[in-house]
């Protein structure tokens, strides 16, 4: 995932994006509604504007099943939100898992 981030004050700063995973709406899994599944740190100048990655893979997906004794990726429609925390989340997109696979 790609996000653009752009220092919009006079002076340097860091921040700390964050992507979050969301479980299927149709999962019975006992779940938060969201867990962090991946972060990087930007330093940005004044008015700078770089474009941050945020690598994800199935494992974000994935819940303990104890009945399989197992990790467990279920097939669904998965929330993705970005932004500075998880109370901050402005930018969301969907992905589907088919088969523990992501698409691509």
């Amino acid at each position: 995932m790609t996000v653009d981030v752009t220092n919009t004050g006079r002076r340097t700063g860091s921040e700390v994006v964050q992507l979050y995973a969301g479980i299927p709406g149709t999962a019975a899994v006992p779940e938060p509604p969201h867990q962090l599944a991946s972060f990087a740190k930007v330093t940005l100048r004044p008015h700078q504007t770089r474009r941050v990655v945020l690598h994800i893979g199935t494992g974000s997906f994935a819940h303990w099943d104890t009945a399989a004794n197992a990790w467990s990726t279920p097939d669904g429609t998965y929330r993705i939100s970005i932004g500075t925390s998880s109370m901050d989340l402005p930018l969301t997109a969907t992905v589907r898992v088919v088969g523990g696979r992501l698409p691509g």
